[in-house]
């Protein structure tokens, strides 16, 4: 449970650190600046005692109804005190001090397109081993009141672990 409680921690990601990552381009319009996001990501983790891996890493930019240019960042996240479990999270950045994070395991693919935000990922199936996800899952995401929402879910195929 507690390393559980670490993860939620680290998933309270601050306005503070995503000012730091936010651009103000000429017209007034924010971006996030990708360099800028990660490094207040790995200060995030490192301040709730947790590591980042970038290994791996993906990131996705475009349109996102009713709120315009986002970039969502992949990454992994792992115990520093010895512990064995791990989980990939994506955040998702978005103008005005905005961002979510959602936690999932194998991230395989992200996408932005016609305003939704696509997650292609492993999950845990009913028969898998805690360290093994094998179910690949594909979720379409919206923002409503300022959250990530899953707007729809299924399942596309199975890997061989």
């Amino acid at each position: 449970m507690k390393k559980l409680h670490k993860l939620v921690l680290f998933a309270a990601f601050s306005s503070a650190a995503l000012s730091a990552a936010l651009s103000v381009h000429a017209e007034g319009s924010q971006v996030v600046d990708i360099k800028k996001a990660r490094q207040a990501v790995t200060r995030e983790a490192r301040a709730d005692r947790v590591a980042v891996n970038w290994k791996g890493s993906q990131t996705a930019t475009g349109e996102m109804a009713g709120i315009g240019q986002v970039m969502a960042l992949s990454f992994g996240v792992e115990p520093t005190d010895g512990g064995n479990w791990w989980a990939d999270s994506f955040e998702v950045f978005w103008a005005n001090d905005h961002s979510n994070q959602i936690g999932t395991k194998g991230i395989q693919q992200m996408s932005v397109k016609d305003g939704l935000l696509y997650v292609k990922s492993l999950e845990q199936g009913d028969d898998d081993a805690q360290c093994c996800p094998t179910t690949i899952q594909l979720a379409a995401y919206r923002v409503s009141n300022g959250k990530l929402v899953a707007v729809s879910s299924k399942v596309v195929g199975h890997q061989n672990s």
